[in-house]
């Protein structure tokens, strides 16, 4: 595909699971390509993401973030998401709008597992992603070891890019096995080429073998080349390398320690080579670029004082700040002129005039667009695929602290879900409790301090009550009631004798009356009936009636 003018840009996330080293990993990258002159920590809590006071009290990322950056001539927006299974819907959204993932693991083959449903996700909507092993100073288990359990979970080949050195069990370097060069670390700097060691050389040219061999499966030439003993050149194995990787044919794995910067440049310098361009994406994913602009919203956030704020993927065409968007929100349409442009780095904003395919930016006041949207500036005739909404599974019944703010709770509840689909609200018709539903504890404790802290609305929760019904069982003949009222002249007087018995599950109700000697009207009968059925219960009933007066 001939290269055009945003081939220089890519969009990658930073996924995995939680206590991975994303958010570190994320303020490597902005350290070592000169965004910030000082390194934040998430122990400290001054990273340059995860900047909201839920993620600083929890230690962990709870929403998208994005940073943007240049590297080797390329402009990148990394997108750190959570890694919480109970957040796994931020993720999904964010992973729709980029040109590739990094999966940040632990180097212990036992958590591992926990990559399985990210991985699925991946494989399953056929995008593109490697492996960046972190931690490896601390590992609980060899690299091998590690590789092992990742090929366990994997629908893609595995293959490794780098190989560890190890001088008395600490990791000191790397190898690159598709130049076979050496290399150590130094803290904050880049690793320095070393002289291959003599004692890992038969472990890096089995490392290598395999490599290769992996890429073979999909190269002819590469093959015939292995097969003849030919050493093929760096260039053709850095360009199959991006061709299977853009491909989602295989799953590269490079090595590091985010705290350290280890790992970091080589990491970099290997998307600069072989990570998808925004036109490759477009392609690969059916998206035909025409006249009119079309983006996709991949997160909505509400702040304190910007208001509603969509984080949105340029797919083709470009923005520009007052265009007017039209949109799908359901089965209506939206139409809404933009409020600001605006390049995001963590909650810095920088405002913006233009926006150009390939890019992924802020845009302010879309009120009409819900998170995962296509839009356009022109008639809207593609909808782009959104990431599957993950049905909750847990419930909290929530009430306001204050009787006053109850009238003010529904529209908080509906900002609050535009944030996080993955969150549903309910009330109860029978316990008439408001009813909050999400992924787990840790998703519906994080949405009600937002109640908190962005609305002002202090949440008192509690398990839901069961709305326990009654039913009958057996039958239960002549039930008698008498009912007399003398006011003068003729009076009333009645004798009901009331059957009830069960029906066969899903038959519904039955009513039936027998009147002794007609002396009870027609017009009267069903009008006595809706007060003998109880709607709380679960199984049918059947009613005889013997009235006279």
């Amino acid at each position: 595909m001939a290269q055009n003018v945003f081939s220089g840009r890519r969009n990658v996330a930073l996924v995995g699971t939680y206590s991975s080293g994303k958010t570190t990993l994320l303020e490597s990258i902005l350290s070592v390509t000169g965004v910030t002159t000082r390194k934040g920590s998430v122990d400290e809590g001054n990273t340059l993401g995860d900047s909201c006071p839920e993620a600083r009290t929890r230690h962990m990322t709870v929403e998208l973030n994005a940073a943007s950056t240049q590297y080797g001539g390329i402009c990148f927006t990394f997108v750190d998401c959570p890694g919480s299974v109970e957040l796994q819907q931020e993720t999904n959204h964010a992973l729709m709008g980029v040109d590739a993932a990094i999966v940040v693991c632990e180097a212990d083959p036992n958590k591992v597992l926990t990559l399985s449903p990210l991985l699925q996700f991946l494989d399953t909507w056929e995008i593109p992603h490697l492996i960046w092993i972190n931690k490896l100073d601390r590992a609980n288990g060899t690299f091998a070891k590690v590789l092992a359990a990742l090929r366990q979970i994997s629908s893609r080949p595995v293959i490794p890019q780098q190989y560890p050195i190890r001088q008395n069990h600490e990791l000191v370097g790397f190898i690159d096995l598709v130049t076979e060069q050496a290399f150590h670390y130094h803290p904050g700097a880049a690793a320095d080429p070393v002289p291959l060691p003599a004692a890992l050389q038969a472990e890096e040219e089995a490392a290598r073998a395999e490599m290769l061999e992996a890429l073979a499966d999909y190269d002819d030439h590469l093959l015939e080349e292995l097969l003849e003993d030919i050493a093929p050149p760096e260039e053709e194995i850095v360009h199959d390398l991006r061709m299977e990787l853009g491909a989602d044919l295989i799953v590269p794995v490079f090595i590091g320690v985010a705290l350290s910067d280890y790992g970091v440049r080589p990491l970099l310098d290997a998307l600069v080579k072989e990570a998808p361009a925004p036109e490759v994406t477009c392609e690969k994913r059916g998206i035909t670029c025409e006249t009119d602009t079309l983006a996709q919203v991949l997160k909505t956030y509400y702040t304190p004082q910007g208001g509603k704020l969509s984080l949105v993927r340029v797919w083709c065409g470009e923005l520009k700040d007052g265009d007017s968007l039209n949109g799908d929100s359901g089965t209506d349409r939206c139409a809404n002129r933009m409020g600001g442009l605006y390049d995001l780095t963590g909650t810095q904003q920088t405002s913006l005039t233009r926006a150009e395919a390939g890019r992924i930016v802020a845009v302010a006041r879309l009120e009409g667009a819900q998170t995962g949207d296509t839009l356009t500036t022109g008639t809207l005739n593609t909808l782009l695929p959104k990431a599957p909404v993950i049905e909750p599974v847990y419930a909290l019944a929530i009430t306001s602290a204050k009787r006053s703010d109850e009238v003010k709770l529904s529209a908080a509840l509906t900002k609050l879900l535009e944030e996080d689909p993955s969150l549903f609200w309910e009330q109860h018709g029978d316990t008439h409790e408001v009813i909050l539903w999400g992924q787990g504890d840790v998703h519906l404790n994080l949405a009600i301090d937002r109640l908190s802290r962005k609305y002002n609305l202090p949440m008192a929760t509690h398990l839901p009550q069961v709305p326990y019904k009654e039913t009958i069982r057996q039958a239960k003949e002549a039930v008698h009631g008498r009912y007399k009222h003398q006011s003068g002249g003729h009076g009333q007087f009645g004798d009901v004798y009331l059957s009830i018995q069960p029906l066969p599950r899903g038959d519904g109700f039955a009513f039936s009356e027998t009147i002794v000697g007609g002396v009870v009207p027609k017009q009267y009968i069903p009008v006595s009936k809706p007060a003998c059925v109880n709607t709380s219960t679960t199984a049918p009933w059947a009613f005889r009636w013997w009235m006279w007066g």
